[in-house]
């Protein structure tokens, strides 16, 4: 009897034992995460904190970054733009306001809110977009919408003209080629699906919605009729490969009020370093 109770207290020991420990290894690892959430956070916050007093606001997406911070989580998108537009709400207006575009682009609708938060700005302070190494697409299009452009004298820009995927292998067209395709197939009078008499009418939306944005900038007197044409032309007509790079030089050329540098301001480079 006592050898049984013994062996059972034992039992019961090592059972506790190994339960107690299995209870903090699963324990661990959930409240391990909640510490490493609330420290991501404090972190996101302390950053915009400095942001917000130097008047900055980093559109920054990096190649495999986890974007614990800024706007977005990897491409501009419905994210990308609350935030942005709740940092813009919060910073001085009549300071000027430093806008960090490295980003390959995303969503076109929310690109434009973001470029009509921009061209709503009255304050004093200029609006300054610096572009360390690329800036594609969207993101280039909200550089269009600030005053001025500030670009490290190897960084490259691409077109804006909207993308549109053909539902196979997430590849993607512009609208322009799509109309292009459209008029082919009419012009040799070849029956047409009606998916694609539906993406060219979504194509020539969104070319005349394009055209707008041009309209808009000339109203606000950020760019006279004549550049806004180019611009159009060059970045929104669809006339080049949507991945081609435009260069520093090219962008002075076309009449662009862009600023190269040999490096970026230092403010602005120990952000976009240390992102």
């Amino acid at each position: 009897m006592t050898d049984d109770f013994s062996e059972y207290i034992s039992y019961a020991i090592k059972t506790t034992i190994v339960g107690a420990i299995t209870f903090l290894i699963i324990a661990g690892y959930i409240f391990m995460d909640d510490f490493k959430n609330m420290i991501l956070h404090i972190i996101k916050w302390w950053k915009q904190r400095n942001y917000k007093k130097k008047n900055i606001i980093p559109i920054i997406h990096k190649i495999n970054s986890c974007g614990c911070s800024g706007c977005g989580s990897g491409y501009i998108d419905l994210s990308t733009q609350t935030e942005f537009i709740k940092s813009l709400n919060e910073l001085d207006e009549n300071k000027d306001i430093h806008i960090i575009l490295h980003t390959t682009g995303g969503s076109l609708s929310s690109s434009e809110a973001i470029c009509n938060a921009l061209l709503n700005h009255t304050g004093k302070g200029k609006i300054i977009a610096y572009i360390p190494e690329y800036c594609y697409s969207g993101g280039f299009m909200i550089a269009l919408h600030c005053d001025k452009i500030i670009m490290q004298k190897n960084a490259v820009v691409g077109p804006c003209d909207a993308q549109k995927s053909n539902g196979f292998f997430e590849n993607y067209h512009s609208y322009s080629s799509v109309l292009k395709a459209v008029e082919y197939k009419k012009g040799k009078s070849e029956k047409i699906s009606e998916t694609w008499l539906a993406n060219g009418f979504d194509a020539e939306l969104t070319k005349q919605r394009q055209f707008d944005t041009l309209k808009k900038l000339v109203k606000n007197e950020k760019y006279d009729k004549e550049t806004a044409e180019k611009i159009f032309d060059e970045f929104f007509s669809g006339k080049h490969n949507h991945d081609k790079n435009f260069s520093v030089d090219e962008l002075i050329e076309i009449g662009l009020n862009v600023e190269k540098v040999n490096k970026m301001p230092s403010m602005i480079d120990k952000i976009f370093v240390n992102y």
